[in-house]
Order: structure tokens, then C-alpha cells, then sequence
């Protein structure tokens, strides 16, 4: 390369070091101006339980509460007003770990909540056992060994089957021997609130 490559490359590496140092400055300005408004994050540890808040709160994401944690909990960390208002079985009601919590209000403000599952995709990223009976192809896919034929084999059984109802069924699957499922059964489960 001649000198006059070298310094237009060099001239070209100061730029993206510069453009990086930037960007990297403005995320961690804006995040700090925020500071005040977020959430402090957590680190997750054995027994923690993973929860999904949504809906019409200040603070919608994915929350680690302590075991035996209840839905006052949960919207208390996510600085949710009204919770005095909702009805107390639903405040006093406990968390399942993979959970979704929607949150509405009525027009005079009152809570109203809908309880459902986080989803396998987001649940398999936190770690959680994916629903083997709920999960799309492209869901199943996500799990190391499983390509595309493995996944549609999966849900053809559980449509000719009506679901699966044990883990072990997958091992009649003719793409998943005695190996590949010892490999797999960690990433799934059979319905919500079941662990590995």
C-alpha cells in the first residue's frame, strides 16, 4: 500500500473510533438522565422469579422477584399508582415464575389485571423451559438440535396427538432418539410454571 492508502485507512480508523466513542456517550448520557425513572436492574440468582409486566404502568419489562413474591410486590418495584385499589385477591394473589402481568386501568383509574405466560421465545432467552405444547415451529427452532425437521415433526406429533402430555412422548418422535432428547428435555416443559 502506498502512504497515501495508509493514512486514508488510518484517517478512516480514527473516524469509527471516534463516531464509537460518541455513541457510547450518548446511550450512557441518555440512560443517566433517566436514572431517575428506571428501575434499578437486578442480577438474577437460584429461586428467583422471572415476570413480565405490561400493560398501562410506568415501567413495563421483565422483573426478578424473590420466591413467594406476589403481585402487590411486582407492582410496588414497577412504582405502579392504584395498586390500593385493586382487589385484594388479585394483590395478594403469588407469581409464577415465567408469568405475564397486564395491567389496565378503568376510567376512574381503577386496576384491572389479566394473568397469562411470558412468551417461549422470551423465555427461552431468560433461560425458562419453553412449552413444548404452545411453542411455533420457529419457537422450537430456537433450541440447540432442533432445525427445521425436528421442530415440524414436533408439531405434527402434537396436533395428531392433541399435545403432548409427558416429555418423554417426544422420544417416539422418529427425529429425537434416547440422545437427542436427554439433550433437549432441559429446554422444555410440559404447560406453564414448570421448572427444569
Amino acid at each position: 500500500m502506498t502512504s497515501l492508502h495508509m493514512g486514508q485507512l488510518r484517517g478512516a480508523c480514527v473516524i469509527c473510533a471516534a463516531v464509537c466513542i460518541l455513541y457510547v456517550t450518548r446511550a450512557y448520557v441518555h440512560h443517566c438522565s433517566d436514572a431517575e425513572d428506571s428501575v434499578p436492574a437486578t442480577l438474577a440468582t437460584a429461586g428467583t422469579l422471572w415476570v413480565e409486566l405490561d400493560g398501562d404502568v410506568r415501567h413495563r419489562g421483565i422483573y426478578f422477584l424473590p420466591p413467594e413474591s406476589t403481585v402487590a410486590d411486582l407492582l410496588l418495584r414497577a412504582d405502579a399508582a392504584g395498586i390500593e385499589r385493586l382487589d385484594r385477591r388479585h394483590r395478594d394473589a403469588f407469581l409464577n415464575d415465567g408469568g405475564r402481568i397486564v395491567v389496565t386501568r378503568t376510567e376512574d383509574m381503577e386496576l384491572r389485571m389479566a394473568c397469562g405466560v411470558m412468551s417461549n421465545a422470551k423465555r427461552y432467552v431468560l433461560d425458562l423451559p419453553i412449552d413444548v405444547n404452545t411453542a411455533s415451529v420457529a419457537e422450537l427452532m430456537l433450541v440447540p438440535g432442533i432445525g427445521k425437521y425436528t421442530a415440524g415433526k414436533i408439531a405434527r406429533f402434537r396436533e395428531r396427538c392433541g399435545g403432548v402430555n409427558r416429555l418423554d412422548e417426544l422420544k417416539s418422535i422418529p427425529a429425537i432418539g434416547a440422545k437427542k432428547f436427554d439433550i433437549i428435555r432441559k429446554n422444555f416443559c410440559v404447560g406453564v410454571g414448570q421448572s427444569k
